[in-house]
């Protein structure tokens, strides 16, 4: 597991200027982008989160300090795959960095990881597609409900339809023998 900073900026130029802070302090890139408005920024390295928490810093529009595993990201990059089980749930919030700390509590407490996406554009918002067995409804229906309270939007589906469950079947290579016929 790594240690991220995950940072939502007023401007892309407020993101390039803490990206040089920090990385002068050690940490280094995994992603910055335009978004909206304002600007995307992650890096991971191996600083305390004391460390972190300098002036440049807190003028950013929100920002978290987590661990993240290694699953976790790569489900982020797609290169991690988990079948659809009996529930699916999508969990959205404007802060892809909250959408990696939820991300990660659920995967430790039994959640699968299907996908994390995050929008880009005007109106940005994170998305995770987690997936998990019936028998541990209780638990984790429970977690969900913790996080509606919080600000999250949770969609909970329980009676999977194939047509839904295609949509997250792995893609198969196209032969001429599986293409529609009209």
């Amino acid at each position: 597991m790594k240690k991220y900073f995950v940072s939502k900026t007023k401007s892309i130029g407020q993101a390039y200027s803490v990206l040089n802070h920090l990385s002068i302090q050690g940490w280094e890139l995994f992603e910055i982008s335009p978004v909206g408005g304002g600007g995307h920024l992650v890096l991971f390295g191996e600083k305390d989160a004391v460390e972190v928490h300098t002036d440049i810093v807190k003028s950013c529009e929100a920002f978290n300090y987590i661990t993240i595993s290694d699953e976790v990201i790569e489900t982020y990059l797609s290169l991690r795959e988990a079948p659809l089980k009996d529930v699916l749930v999508i969990i959205e919030h404007e802060f892809i960095g909250e959408i990696f700390k939820v991300a990660e509590d659920l995967f430790q407490k039994g959640f699968d990881l299907l996908d994390l996406r995050f929008a880009k554009g005007f109106r940005q918002k994170a998305h995770a597609f987690l997936s998990y067995n019936k028998g541990l409804l209780g638990i984790q229906k429970q977690d969900l409900e913790t996080l509606e309270s919080k600000g999250f939007t949770v969609t909970h589906i329980e009676k999977i339809s194939a047509e839904l469950r295609n949509l997250f079947e792995s893609v198969q290579p196209v032969s001429d023998n599986s293409l529609p016929k009209n």
